[in-house]
């Protein structure tokens, strides 16, 4: 946003303008299982390439669970851009 100013003081501010400088991420593939009982899963997933970046640097990842009926999606995201896996607990077999 800008404002504009002179010896009277500073005038209102702008609106903002959202920009960015690279396109979103593209598309992961899918995440594997790598362990699950009747109370757990865990996914591991690959990280994205510099490529599929955009050459954005990388802030977290969001993980998405759905019921496994057809139920709606609940979600968390990972702030440590290091993890590859995640466990859900309190699942239901």
């Amino acid at each position: 946003r800008v404002a504009g100013f002179s010896v009277a003081g500073v005038g209102e501010q702008s609106d903002t303008l959202p920009a960015r400088c690279s396109a979103p991420p593209d598309r992961p593939s899918a995440p594997t299982v790598t362990s699950s009982s009747e109370a757990h899963i865990t996914i591991a997933w690959s990280y994205p390439t510099v490529a599929e970046l955009h050459r954005a640097l990388p802030v977290g990842t969001k993980v998405q669970f759905d019921d496994g009926a057809g139920g709606p999606f609940t979600g968390v995201t990972l702030t440590d851009t290091l993890q590859r896996q995640y466990t859900k607990m309190g699942v239901l077999a």
